[in-house]
């Protein structure tokens, strides 16, 4: 029954990070600007600025930004 709910938690915990990457690559800059990608993390992480307002993320889901991230 523990395993049960532990499991319950992996997935709620994974479904609440896509889906707030997801919010947030889709919801774009504050200033309507595209995304710039700036670094990619050692563990495949990418990152994405906006250089007239300052806003950043971190992608960590392939398939969220799959059309704009070079391999």
């Amino acid at each position: 029954m523990v395993e049960l709910f532990l499991f319950g938690l992996v997935a709620l915990f994974g479904y609440l990070g896509i889906r707030d990457e997801t919010d947030e690559w889709n919801g774009g800059t504050h200033c309507d600007e595209p995304w710039i990608p700036f670094d990619i993390s050692s563990q495949g992480c990418r990152g994405y600025r906006c250089d007239v307002c300052g806003k950043y993320i971190w992608i960590t889901y392939p398939w969220i930004d799959r059309r704009e991230a070079k391999p």
